[in-house]
């Protein structure tokens, strides 16, 4: 079962604004899912409800991951970069060392896509790297970084 969603939409350097990519892969909403920037999130229902997240029904391919009442965040892609060993991916156009890719969720629609330095995204997860891939943004401009939402195991449930 493929564990993220897919959002299409030019991922660029930081610096010079080159396409590095056309998309981003994360865990957010409803997993798996396609997406395009602009799109809003979708979170799957059971008997009009949504569901719990990190749970498969029996009888569904797709869960939620997350809590559908945080409408701003960045979701990191893990697979972009592996930010926990530091990997980085030198820009074509002008060298600069991108270190992290992720999906702006901002009033629960994505957003745009954003590329960071291995600096930003230290200040960014506070010494979380690699121990987290979603961070929200909270309304006084904050982050939390929610490591208990990362890599999360998915329970199957046998009930319809």
């Amino acid at each position: 079962m493929p564990d993220c969603a897919v959002v299409v939409g030019d991922v660029c350097c930081y610096q010079c604004h080159h396409i590095l990519s056309d998309r981003i892969l994360f865990q957010w909403g409803e997993v798996p899912a396609f997406y395009s920037i602009g799109d809003e999130v979708r979170w799957v229902k059971r008997h009009l409800d949504i569901m719990m997240p990190f749970k498969l029904y029996k009888g569904f391919s797709s869960w939620n991951c997350g809590d559908p009442t945080i409408e701003n965040l960045l979701a990191f892609d893990g697979d972009f970069f592996d930010i926990t060993i530091g990997e980085t991916r030198l820009c074509p156009n002008c060298a600069a060392s991108v270190a992290g890719a992720a999906v702006a969720i901002v009033a629960n629609r994505l957003s745009r896509t954003i590329t960071y330095s291995r600096t930003s995204l230290a200040h960014l997860f506070e010494g979380n790297i690699g121990l987290a891939d979603i961070i929200v943004m909270t309304s006084d401009g904050n982050y939390i970084t929610r490591p208990d939402w990362f890599d999360p195991p998915v329970e199957y449930v046998d009930e319809e």
